[in-house]
């Protein structure tokens, strides 16, 4: 196996992106979980904070990606392009990007203020309108990026050019 610089760093921003997908999944289960509103604030707080190393993640995975393409599709006959588990690796990481740009700060923002709001006695907090619904639409983002990580990870790993035969 032949390696490059990119490879190896296209690999740490996987795990970079895994540690951000897992972790704040982990962290998701944590909050919903806690008696405490001053360490669910703390958590969310943490989740924020796991967020913010996802958008450093993804440009490193677009560049080192860039990279490993032009590395292996250089002067062949191939076009990456007629590669249909690439292009739909690019597809899923396109989508994966957007969604956790997009939807799952809005969403960790949104009930972050409403365990603000609430007030500062705990036993309020079940009562507060729609943050049953919001904690149910953070547990499905997280599944939703865990199963789009999954696939890429997949396509990466199983992708039709990597078998012995392929011509």
């Amino acid at each position: 196996m032949s390696g490059s610089y990119a490879f190896f760093l296209h690999i740490v921003a996987v795990g970079m992106i895994s540690a951000v997908v897992v972790g704040g999944w982990v962290l998701e289960r944590r909050l919903q979980k806690e008696p405490d509103r001053l360490l669910k604030q703390h958590t969310g707080t943490l989740i924020r904070s796991i967020g913010l190393v996802s958008p450093f993640a993804a440009v490193l995975l677009l560049l080192t990606g860039i990279a490993n393409i032009f590395n292996v599709y250089w002067g062949t006959d191939r076009a990456w392009y007629n590669q249909p588990w690439l292009v739909t690796k690019l597809v899923l990481f396109a989508i994966l990007v957007v969604n956790g740009s997009l939807l799952g700060p809005v969403l960790n923002k949104r009930r972050m203020e409403m365990f603000r709001a609430a007030g500062a006695d705990p036993s309020d907090e079940p009562d507060v309108p729609g943050l049953t619904f919001l904690n149910k639409q953070m547990s499905w983002y997280y599944l939703v990026q865990s199963l789009l990580l999954l696939a890429i990870i997949y396509l990466s790993t199983f992708g039709t050019s990597k078998h012995p035969g392929y011509s």
